[in-house]
């Protein structure tokens, strides 16, 4: 079983050729189109799905659902920039030799550990807005949150100032007020993910600010957050954010602000 949100498809592989024979009857408006190709049966949705199967002696039975009626715990992760978009750039020596270091790898490179925490845990499915080198626009992003009906949503990114005068590090992280899910509202999952920085990470905690302006916690219709971790501009956070051994224990704040957040729904 092979899917794949962006293109709103999924694959199935049978263990016979003949299985993939005789005739499909769709029976409702969840399937656009089904196919054989390459050997697997692929199937092409209006908006996400994902396939649940049965059978008996006869027929095989397949079902294109929303993620939530499978699902009991879903959440959505931005991986913030990627592409032709590399998000901040910084050139600096922070004792590996001068390097170019990008914002859109140190995005990819925490929700890649994230993404390893949350696999081990079956009761959550997880979806992503790219996990190839791409830059999805933000409208694209907030489609697929919103299709798959994620409990709440995370935007991860790292963060830059161009300030002078004075030390700026730590985390921020944006909401928008008045988004709830049940007892969980953007604020209160801000408050968790900063709470469990100061317990686990690295980082200092900076702010927590209502950002209503900010498309990625405006337009998904689920209580969304977006999370700075640290400054690439300060040479400290900045080797913090490509240390794995920070990164690791960044993710774990995040899997644990996520187990919580789910558990106050």
């Amino acid at each position: 079983y092979l899917l794949d949100i962006y293109q709103r498809k999924a694959s199935l592989s049978f263990p016979y050729e003949g299985y993939l024979d005789g005739a499909y009857w769709i029976a409702d408006d969840f399937v656009t189109k089904v196919e054989a190709v390459g050997g697997r049966l692929e199937f092409t949705f209006p908006s996400v799905r994902e396939l649940t199967i049965a059978e008996d002696r006869d027929r095989i039975y397949i079902s294109a659902k929303k993620p939530k009626e499978i699902f009991t715990k879903v959440v959505f992760i931005d991986i913030g920039h990627g592409g032709n978009d590399p998000g901040a750039i910084r050139q600096a020596d922070i004792g590996m030799g001068e390097q170019k270091y990008l914002e859109k790898d140190a995005n990819f490179a925490l929700t890649m550990q994230l993404k390893a925490k949350i696999e081990q845990n079956p009761q959550v499915r997880a979806y992503y807005s790219r996990l190839t080198d791409e830059n999805p626009s933000a409208y694209e992003r907030a489609r697929l949150a919103n299709e798959t009906g994620a409990d709440f949503f995370l935007s991860l990114h790292h963060n830059m100032t161009t300030v002078k005068d004075r030390k700026i590090e730590g985390t921020d992280v944006y909401y928008l007020e008045g988004r709830s899910n049940g007892n969980l509202s953007s604020r209160r999952l801000s408050e968790l993910i900063l709470q469990n920085y100061a317990q686990t990470t690295a980082f200092a905690n900076r702010l927590m600010l209502d950002a209503p302006h900010l498309y990625m916690v405006k337009y998904p219709k689920m209580p969304a957050v977006i999370v700075e971790s640290g400054f690439m501009s300060d040479d400290g956070d900045l080797r913090k954010m490509f240390d794995p051994a920070v990164q690791e224990r960044t993710a774990q704040a995040l899997y644990d602000a996520i187990m919580q957040a789910f558990a106050e729904i």
